[in-house]
């Protein structure tokens, strides 16, 4: 796991390279540090959503070689906001 200063500490963790939780917590990527920033997980899918109820997933899926689709799905009700906020800049934008 990467950490960079900033306004709020951000985590980047790869987990790519891991063949489940137990790799991840054994390794220490999965701590409190988390609880004081931002935590951008790669491979997310090798924890168990358990582990991070509160998790915002943002997805891509390659539709061809220069076509992508982003999904996102909030786990909490109070990250709503994150989703509208996405959806709005993309009107703006012309995306969908």
């Amino acid at each position: 796991m990467a950490e960079y200063a900033g306004r709020l500490p951000f985590f980047h963790q790869d987990l790519y390279r891991l063949t489940g939780a137990e790799e991840a917590l054994g390794g220490g990527m999965v701590d409190e540090r988390g609880l004081e920033g931002v935590t951008l997980t790669e491979w997310a899918e090798r924890l168990p959503a358990e582990l991070d109820p509160g998790r915002l997933t943002i997805a891509f899926d390659v539709l061809g070689e220069d076509e992508r689709r982003i999904s996102l799905n909030a786990a909490k009700d109070d990250q709503r906001r994150y989703l509208e906020a996405a959806a709005d800049w993309a009107a703006r934008h012309g995306e969908s």
